[in-house]
């Protein structure tokens, strides 16, 4: 935030604090540090990366992630829960059953190591070339 010019909103100073003293707390005051100091020298997009769910933040300079290739039917239904539509949505807007499209978002979660719509969202947009 620091390093866009940004503050945290005051109304979630507090939980931040409790998070920071938990975090603290679990890793000891020397790991703690080390953790925040790498995150500290992390990029933008290393730590917008970091904060959608990539399994790990590259440093600058390494091996670039392996390419994840999405199916042709899945990068469709990816689009589409970009657009917002739930599985049902995506469902009525293919011709094909809620289970199905469920199954088909599960995949591409697994595939991309993601936990949320939200993530496969941003790696939509992010890959649109």
């Amino acid at each position: 935030m620091r390093s866009i010019g940004a503050s945290l909103f005051t109304h979630l100073q507090a939980e931040h604090d409790r998070c920071v003293e938990a975090c603290q707390e679990a890793l000891g005051d020397t790991a703690f540090q080390k953790e925040v100091d790498e995150g500290a020298g992390l990029s933008f997009d290393e730590a917008v990366g970091l904060a959608l769910g990539r399994r790990s933040a590259a440093p600058t300079g390494a091996e670039p992630e392996t390419v994840v290739r999405l199916t042709r039917r899945e990068r469709e239904i990816a689009e589409l829960v970009a657009e917002g539509l739930s599985n049902r949505e995506v469902a009525e807007r293919l011709f094909i059953s809620q289970r199905t499209a469920e199954g088909h978002v599960d995949r591409i979660m697994r595939k991309l190591g993601f936990s949320t719509r939200a993530q496969i969202a941003a790696w939509v947009v992010e890959n649109r070339r």
